[in-house]
């Protein structure tokens, strides 16, 4: 699943969650087949909330807690039993690590058609002075705002899509070398290496994670 908002598209992998704010404008595109449950909070329920749109680590607690929601199909915390498991949830979800899977957005409009034009074709060999032609700026400029405004060069927020797009395939059910290939990379090792870097798995611990 991928959550786009205007600060950038969020990828949530399988046994992941997403915290989007209150009052957030956004859109979901889904890879596959997706069941998705949500929980929605009272803005003084949680008064420290993120303010910020974030992909979440979901434990086996968490999602024991999640699931125990669901099924009751919301809380009350005017009763006792019910404000003690709201309670635990918001400090688990407090508690839980937020992951890097967030391909941040750009403001200047000549960065974002370069931008544009990546992520239509992740898996594209075009450098960045091909892809800069006829947006209006050099890639030198170019370079500059993917600095200025991701904290990112150009080549690393590139990867970051690459790899991402490739994840995304792996959870539609795609083979790692087919993933591979769509995401531009040239061989399934130098895929591997640089997924294993990005998230701390390999790709088929990754795809395992998710059928568990």
């Amino acid at each position: 699943m991928a959550v786009h908002t205007d600060y950038g598209t969020f990828v949530v992998p399988p046994t992941r969650a997403v915290w989007v704010p209150s009052a957030l404008a956004h859109s979901i595109s889904m890879s596959g087949v997706v069941a998705m449950r949500t929980l929605y909070f009272s803005p003084e329920l949680w008064s420290r909330a993120p303010k910020q749109c974030r992909v979440l680590a979901v434990d086996e607690l968490l999602d024991a807690l999640i699931m125990t929601v669901i099924a009751q199909r919301g809380l009350d915390r005017r009763r006792a039993r019910d404000a003690r498991l709201i309670a635990v949830l918001i400090d688990r979800l407090a508690a839980s690590s937020p992951l890097a899977l967030h391909i941040p957005a750009l403001k200047d409009a000549r960065a974002e058609r370069v931008a544009e034009r990546v992520r239509a074709r992740p898996g594209g060999r075009q450098s960045l002075h091909e892809l800069a032609r006829g947006v209006g700026a050099s890639a030198r400029t170019i370079e500059r705002l993917f600095r200025a405004e991701t904290g990112l060069s150009f080549g690393r927020w590139r990867t970051h899509v690459r790899l991402l797009h490739g994840m995304q395939r792996l959870a539609a059910g795609e083979k790692v070398t087919s993933a591979a290939l769509e995401a531009g990379y040239a061989g399934v090792s130098s895929f591997i290496t640089a997924f294993r870097q990005a998230f701390g798995v390999t790709p088929g611990s990754y795809i395992r994670s998710g059928k568990a």
